[in-house]
């Protein structure tokens, strides 16, 4: 069975028992967050400051991805205290 015709068949068996999507988008994405890592950290040995860095992400993206409110609540909650 070629590459195409296991995809396909992958995903009709995924989506016919829990009515799921996969996506698979090869090694590119991880590759680019590679490259970007790569660059971020040449720039801090060759001495840009951290300051100086551009394009870092949103606040709001930050606090999505780190689940900021989640994390609020759940150390809330353990400590027992309110707000």
């Amino acid at each position: 069975m070629s590459w195409t015709g296991r995809r396909r068949a992958f995903r009709v068996l995924l989506a016919g028992r829990a009515c799921i999507r996969v996506a698979l988008q090869g090694h590119q994405p991880f590759m680019a967050a590679v490259r970007a890592v790569q660059e971020t950290l040449a720039a801090l040995h060759g001495g840009t400051s951290p300051r100086a860095l551009t394009n870092q992400p949103s606040a709001a993206l930050m606090k999505q991805v780190t689940r900021e409110a989640d994390y609020a609540a759940a150390t809330r909650d353990y400590l027992g205290g309110a707000g």
